[in-house]
C-alpha cells in the first residue's frame, strides 16, 4: 500500500524586520501625567525643590505621592517623606503595610523610616516588603550592616537583642535614595 503525500505548505521567508514593540520603560514614559514629566525631568537635573513644588500639594494619586517623598528623601527631608507615605502605605487597623500598594512605594516608606530616625522600623518594613532582590533594599541593608559595624559592643548587642538604636542614628546616604515608577522595568 503506497501512501500519497501532498507537499507541505511551508511558511514564506522574508527579509522584513518586524517592528519591536518598545520596553515597558519607554511606554512608561508616555502614559505619565504632563506633571510628572515635568517633575522627572527637573529630578534628573538634581532640582528636587522645583520638582516637589511643581507637584500638587495633596493628591490621591498614590505616584504623585511617592515622587514628593524621593523628592523629600533626596533633600534629606525624611520625617517629611514618612508622613506623606504612612498614610498611603499602613493599615492603620492592623499596623501592618498595605499590601495593594506598589512595592516601591513601601520600600520608599521603609527607606524614609530607616533614615528617618527609626531604624528598626525601617528594617522591619524593608522584611515585609520581601523584596531583597530590589537595589534599594539592597542598599538599605549595606548601610545598616556598616552602621551596625560601627556601633560600640554594648550598643551592638543592645540592637541585636532589645531593637534599642543609639543616639548616633545611622547617617543619610551619599547616593539619591528612593525609587519611582518610571525607575522600574
Amino acid at each position: 500500500m503506497a501512501f500519497t503525500s501532498k507537499p507541505i505548505a511551508s511558511v514564506p521567508i522574508t527579509n522584513q524586520v518586524l517592528s519591536q514593540p518598545q520596553s515597558p520603560a519607554t511606554e512608561n514614559v508616555y502614559k505619565l501625567d504632563p506633571k510628572l514629566q515635568h517633575a522627572r525631568q527637573l529630578m534628573a537635573k538634581g532640582e528636587y525643590q522645583k520638582a516637589l513644588a511643581s507637584l500638587p500639594a495633596s493628591n490621591r494619586d498614590l505616584e504623585v505621592r511617592n515622587v514628593c517623598a524621593v523628592c523629600l528623601m533626596r533633600m534629606n527631608r525624611f520625617e517629611e517623606a514618612v508622613d506623606l507615605l504612612r498614610p498611603v502605605t499602613i493599615n492603620s487597623s492592623i499596623n501592618r503595610m498595605r499590601e495593594d500598594v506598589p512595592v516601591h512605594i513601601r520600600i520608599n516608606f521603609a527607606t524614609a523610616l530607616y533614615f528617618g530616625g527609626r531604624p528598626a522600623g525601617g528594617l522591619e518594613a524593608l522584611q515585609e516588603a520581601n523584596r531583597e532582590d530590589c537595589p534599594a533594599v539592597k542598599m538599605v541593608r549595606e548601610h545598616a550592616r556598616d552602621w551596625v559595624a560601627g556601633m560600640s559592643l554594648i550598643r551592638r548587642i543592645d540592637w541585636r537583642i532589645n531593637g534599642v538604636a543609639p543616639k548616633q542614628l545611622p547617617s543619610p546616604p551619599i547616593q539619591p535614595v528612593g525609587v519611582c515608577g518610571w525607575d522600574l522595568e
